[in-house]
């Protein structure tokens, strides 16, 4: 997820999505943010790489075969340096405290702030120390704009070209989705959430000419907007055509030292 600050000094660029799954190295590059949070599938990448992954169900041998191939790709400094990310931070623009997470402040990971979820989850964005006006995350892949029960802003700029939505017709729009917030010397001047239609056919082109682990899952995802990552007979089929399961034994085997 992307967020935008605008203020009459400053602009800053949030990244808080996970590398692993829709940024590629090159676009993350020229995106350039100021501040980088680490994410729960960053986290899985990190420990892909090394080999320490687990790989006892069909989801856990995609996340290790997929960390694995852009681990080699990205290379060892990148993956040392997103391990230093954290998963929270705090910063002030102007008059407003923001809290910045990837998921909760002690968690990048979990169904804690789920869109759907009763006020009483929904309050964990800020803390229990927390003392901030405005608590922006990202991991759900939903827009979301929503209140405290003390009534202060919780915000969610959604996901570039990866929705999780419940409901199909909104799956099936895989505009990138992304929030600029402008503050002022009065707090927030303005909230825009964008949806951007981006060129779906040159993706799958590009996908259908690499040679990329699970490519048949990504371009199905591109043809109707599902996510397959949970789909355990889909991803079997794929991890037994492939021998993915050999793969990342051999390669855990291969970086234990």
């Amino acid at each position: 997820m992307l967020w935008y600050f605008f203020s009459k000094k400053m602009k800053k660029i949030i990244h808080t999505i996970e590398e692993t799954a829709t940024i590629p190295k090159p676009a993350f590059q020229l995106v350039l943010p100021t501040i980088c949070l680490r994410g729960n599938w960053d986290d899985d990448l990190i420990q892909a790489f090394d080999g320490s992954h687990s790989y006892d169900d069909e989801t856990k041998i995609m996340i290790s075969r997929i960390g694995e191939f852009i681990g080699n790709k990205v290379g060892v400094d990148s993956i040392q340096e997103m391990a230093k990310w954290p998963i929270t931070t705090s910063i002030q623009v102007g008059v407003l405290h923001l809290i910045l997470n990837h998921n909760l402040p002690q968690n990048n990971s979990g169904q804690g702030l789920f869109p759907t979820n009763e006020q009483q989850q929904m309050d964990q964005i800020m803390g229990p120390t927390q003392c901030c006006d405005v608590g922006i995350y990202a991991h759900v892949h939903h827009q979301l704009y929503r209140y405290t029960s003390k009534e202060r802003l919780i915000l969610n700029p959604g996901s570039v070209g990866e929705p999780y939505d419940g409901w199909n017709i909104h799956q099936t729009n895989l505009r990138a989705r992304y929030l600029l917030l402008t503050i002022d010397d009065e707090g927030i001047a303005d909230l825009d959430y964008r949806r951007v239609t981006w060129n779906v056919q040159e993706e799958r082109d590009r996908a259908l000419n690499e040679e990329l682990p699970y490519k048949e899952m990504y371009l199905r995802h591109l043809e109707n907007g599902r996510n397959f990552i949970h789909d355990q007979p889909f991803l079997a089929q794929i991890n037994h055509d492939h021998n993915y399961l050999q793969e990342v034994i051999n390669y855990s085997k291969s970086r234990k030292h």
